[in-house]
C-alpha cells in the first residue's frame, strides 16, 4: 500500500478507537444466568479457571484478575475493538488499498458496533470474548493470504488465535477445526510449503483435545443432563416429546406439565418435584435413555425433521438496551432478529464487493470439497447443540452465527482468485485487472 493509504488507515483506526471508548463510557455491566460459572467470589479468585461447568478457561482467568464488572466490560470492549482493527486493516493490505477494501474494512468496523455484538461485551459472559478470539483468527486468515514465501509470522499468528479460541469458547474452536484444517492445506499448496502446514496442524492437536475434554466435561456434569432432557420435553413437541412419553415411566407431573396453560414454568418446576413424586420417571430422566447420542439414534428422521424446522426461528439476543449507535441507525443495519438475513446480506455484500474489486472465484472440485468439509463441522456443531437442550439452542449458537455474518462479508474478496498468480511469491496479489492501477511504493516516496 501507498504511505498515503496507511496514513488512513491510521487515521481510521483512531476514529473508531475513540467512538469505541465515547460509547462504552457510563455503561453498566450486565450480570447474566451463567456469570456465576465464571465470576469468583473475589478478586484473585481462580477456583472457576478448571471448573467443569466452566467452558471458557480464558473468561473466568479475565474475571478473577479484574472482577470490578465495569471494567471487565470495559476490556471486553476495547480486546473487540483492536479485533475488529486488526481484521479491517487486514482487510484493506489484503486488497492493496483498493476502495472496495475500504468500504469492507468499514463494514467489519461498523458491523462491531450492532446490538448483537455490543451488548454481549457488556455481558459477564464468555460471549464477547468468543468474538474477540474469532475475529483475530478471521484476521490471521486474511494475513495468511498475504504472507510471502517463507514468512512464518501470519502462520505463527494463524495457530495462536485457533488455541485462543479453544480457550474461550472450546465448542467454537472444535466448530471451525475443519475451516481450519482446509485453510492451512490451500496455504500450503499455494506456498508449496506442506511441511510448515502440517506442523501447524500438529499444534492444533493438544488443543482441539482439550476443547474436546472440556465440551465432555460440561456435557457430562451430573447438573445438566436431567434438565436438558426437561428442556426438550417442552421444546420439542414433535421429536423428543414423542420419543419420551413412548418409552418412559407414566408420571401425572409430566402430563399436567405439558398440557397445563404454562407448559415452561410447570415442567422446569418438576426439577425439584419429581424425584419425590415420580421417582421412576426422574430416574428415566436422568439415565442415558435421554442423552441426545441415544435419542437421536432412535428417532434420526424425526429429529433431523425437528432441527430442519426449528432452524429459521432462531434470533439474534440482546443481553442488554444499551446500543453504541442511535437507535435508529441500529434499526437501519439490523431491521430484524434473524441471524440468517444478517448472514445472507453481508455474503451479498461481500461477493459484490469482490466482483467490483475484479475478483473471480475458481469453482473446483476441490474447492467444492474444500467447502463441504468447512461446513459439516458447523451443521454438526448446530445440529448437537439443538440436540442437546432445547430451551438454550438459540442462545449457545447465538455468538457464532453472528461471526459467520462477518467471515461473509470479508472472505469473498480476500481468498485467492483464479485472477491472481499462485506460482509468485505472494498470495496478496489481487486482480491484475486493478492492481496495475495501483502506485508502487517507489511512486509514493
Amino acid at each position: 500500500m501507498s504511505r498515503r493509504a496507511w496514513w488512513l488507515a491510521g487515521l481510521l483506526a483512531l476514529a473508531y478507537a475513540a467512538y469505541t471508548a465515547w460509547a462504552w463510557s457510563g455503561a453498566p455491566a450486565v450480570m447474566t444466568d451463567d456469570s456465576y460459572r465464571y465470576y469468583g467470589a473475589q478478586w484473585l479468585d481462580f477456583s472457576g479457571v478448571l471448573e467443569p461447568l466452566n467452558g471458557g478457561v480464558a473468561t473466568a482467568l479475565l474475571f478473577a484478575l479484574i472482577h470490578e464488572p465495569v471494567l471487565i466490560a470495559g476490556v471486553q470492549v476495547l480486546a473487540f475493538a483492536a479485533a475488529s482493527s486488526l481484521l479491517a486493516l487486514a482487510v484493506v493490505v489484503r486488497m492493496r488499498g483498493h476502495w472496495t477494501g475500504w468500504l469492507i474494512a468499514i463494514g467489519v468496523l461498523v458491523i462491531s458496533f450492532m446490538p448483537v455484538f455490543w451488548s454481549s461485551h457488556l455481558a459477564l459472559a464468555s460471549e464477547s470474548l468468543m468474538f474477540t478470539a474469532a475475529t483475530l483468527w478471521l484476521a490471521s486468515v486474511v494475513w495468511l493470504s498475504t504472507a510471502r514465501r517463507g514468512e512464518a509470522g501470519p502462520l505463527v499468528a494463524n495457530a495462536a488465535t485457533i488455541a485462543i479460541l479453544a480457550l474461550v469458547r472450546p465448542q467454537a474452536m472444535l466448530a471451525l477445526v475443519m475451516a481450519q484444517i482446509v485453510i492451512l492445506v490451500w496455504w500450503g499448496r499455494y506456498e508449496r510449503s506442506g511441511r510448515a502446514a502440517f506442523a501447524a496442524m500438529t499444534t492444533m492437536v493438544p488443543f482441539a483435545v482439550f476443547a474436546a475434554y472440556r465440551v465432555w466435561q460440561v456435557a457430562d456434569h451430573d447438573r445438566w443432563p436431567f434438565r436438558y432432557a426437561l428442556h426438550n420435553l417442552v421444546a420439542k413437541d414433535s421429536s423428543f416429546r414423542d420419543y419420551a412419553l413412548a418409552r418412559m415411566p407414566q408420571c401425572e407431573l409430566v402430563t399436567a406439565g405439558l398440557s397445563g396453560p404454562t407448559p415452561w414454568p410447570s415442567t422446569m418446576a418438576l426439577e425439584t418435584a419429581l424425584p419425590s413424586a415420580c421417582p421412576e420417571a426422574f430416574l428415566w430422566f436422568a439415565s442415558d435413555a435421554t442423552l441426545a447420542s441415544t435419542w437421536v439414534r432412535e428417532i434420526p428422521s424425526q429429529a433431523l425433521s425437528g432441527f430442519a424446522a426449528d432452524l429459521p426461528g432462531l434470533t439474534l439476543l440482546r443481553w442488554t438496551q444499551d446500543t453504541a449507535f442511535p437507535r435508529q441507525v441500529d434499526g437501519f443495519l439490523m431491521p430484524g432478529p434473524s441471524p440468517w438475513l444478517l448472514i445472507l446480506a453481508a455474503l451479498v455484500a461481500g461477493a459484490l464487493l469482490a466482483a467490483f474489486a475484479g475478483v473471480r472465484p475458481r469453482v473446483t472440485f476441490r474447492a467444492v470439497i474444500g467447502l463441504c468439509i468447512a461446513l459439516v463441522p458447523i451443521i454438526a456443531f448446530l445440529f448437537t447443540v439443538w440436540a442437546v437442550d432445547g430451551l438454550d439452542f438459540g442462545r449457545h449458537v447465538f455468538p457464532f452465527l453472528p461471526f459467520l455474518a462477518v467471515a461473509a462479508l470479508v472472505l469473498p474478496a480476500t481468498m485467492p482468485s483464479r485472477t491472481e498468480r499462485p506460482e509468485g511469491s505472494r498470495l496478496g496479489e489481487i486482480s491484475t485487472k486493478w492492481t496495475r492501477t495501483q502506485p508502487t511504493s517507489e511512486d509514493s516516496q
